[in-house]
């Protein structure tokens, strides 16, 4: 019986005696094949995995629809140069260096044409003119709340220009439009995520890291950007000291890390004591009460009392207001149709319905619905989360808003009570 010769395999043990070594012969020959090569003549390709390139279906056209056009197209130059001298002042455009038109002939793009003397028919032709030269614009000062708590106001200017004029009109029916929306929303969605202070120091390394979120999303569109410079930041709020550890130590009776100072308690003399000691069975006057602003806030939500009531019966609690929430407020309910006007100035605060005032115009204007404002004055819903998330809507000076804050905040001082 005839045995077949199996094959050398294409791997082998490595030698482990000096005998075996010498047998050995090493065999440099590779399992792979480079039959891939051959097939591009050599030459490797390159993908970009980051921004891969979409596949581009083109939907040919039938035989009778090239058939008509390429008709048309024939008559049409055949008009142009049987009436030459007149056709010329028509279908002839002329387009400068910077300038480049796309031509639909019967609703089918046939490329960019120009820079030059450009021939179009204008029966038969539709064309859209681009100006490929660097062009600018800017975006207005967006006022943010940083990741460090504050508020800042800053805008930019954004240079950019036209890569590819066939994609940009293929893609983009208004390009300067877009541009302009997709510079705010990504100027104030990176820029939110950053502190004051780095702002501030890295201002340069902040424009270039927009610059490049922006061209991942508009080089598809034909479109680059070229420059962003960020204008001066203007701090309409300062941050807190320890963001997110502040209001904890402060309720610890901690300041910036160190222990707050104690008052200190005058001790009784021993008649005074003594007097305390004799009088402890008797019932003492009672002393006047802070009113539960909570229950307050509660009965104004439930429709117990008015939301005037409420917010007067909120602001005389507060006796320490700082120069900088001074002004003139207009509160708007909106779920309550109520409009509420709140004057806070040296000379003290009023508390009035839209109707029963003048028409002065308001510092800021807030639209709040109810159960939004019972949770700020709550301290359950603090206000900048409020207004980043939708919920407050505001107009004017973004500063005033720091009385928000501090009614927030109040619910929050040692031994004040708040329902979860």
């Amino acid at each position: 019986m005839s045995t077949k010769k199996s094959k050398r395999p294409m791997y082998q043990p490595l030698p482990t005696s000096e005998k075996q070594l010498d047998d050995h012969v090493l065999s440099y020959k590779s399992p792979f094949t480079y039959s891939d090569m051959k097939k591009s003549d050599g030459y490797s390709a390159f993908i970009d995995i980051d921004e891969p390139k979409e596949e581009e279906y083109i939907q040919k056209q039938s035989c009778v629809l090239k058939l008509l056009s390429h008709f048309l197209t024939a008559i049409s130059y055949a008009f142009f140069f049987l009436f030459f001298p007149f056709t010329y002042w028509i279908c002839v455009k002329k387009m400068r260096e910077e300038e480049r038109m796309v031509v639909f002939r019967l609703g089918k793009m046939i490329g960019a044409k120009g820079p030059g003397r450009v021939l179009v028919f204008p029966w038969l032709d539709r064309v859209v003119k681009a100006d490929v030269s660097a062009s600018a614009f800017s975006v207005p000062p967006q006022q943010l709340i940083t990741n460090d708590g504050g508020i800042i106001e800053i805008g930019a200017e954004i240079q950019y220009g036209i890569t590819d004029v066939v994609v940009m009109v293929r893609e983009v029916a208004d390009h300067q439009d877009i541009l302009r929306s997709l510079g705010k929303t990504v100027l104030v969605r990176l820029l939110a995520k950053k502190h004051i202070s780095k702002l501030t120091r890295e201002k340069t390394m902040c424009a270039n890291e927009i610059m490049k979120e922006l061209n991942k999303q508009i080089r598809k569109w034909g479109l680059i950007i070229r420059c962003v410079s960020l204008s001066e930041i203007k701090v309409l709020k300062q941050p807190e000291a320890m963001p997110g550890m502040g209001k904890l130590l402060s309720g610890l009776g901690l300041t910036g890390g160190k222990p707050k100072p104690k008052e200190e308690i005058p001790f009784p003399s021993p008649m005074e004591f003594a007097r305390s000691a004799y009088n402890g069975d008797k019932d003492e006057p009672p002393r006047p009460e802070t009113p539960d602003l909570n229950v307050t806030v509660e009965k104004a939500e439930n429709g117990s009392v008015d939301w005037r009531t409420c917010l007067e019966t909120v602001l005389n609690q507060e006796n320490n207001l700082e120069q900088e929430v001074f002004g003139l407020y207009s509160i708007n309910i909106s779920d309550k149709n109520e409009k509420i006007v709140v004057n806070i100035g040296p000379d003290g605060k009023s508390v009035k319905y839209a109707a029963d005032t003048d028409d002065a115009k308001p510092d800021v204007s807030v639209n709040i619905t109810s159960s939004d404002l019972a949770g700020v004055l709550k301290g359950s819903l603090p206000p900048l989360q409020a207004y980043l998330t939708g919920r407050i809507s505001t107009s004017g000076d973004m500063r005033k808003l720091m009385l928000f804050d501090k009614l927030s905040n109040r619910a929050h001082k040692p031994g004040a009570t708040f329902n979860l």
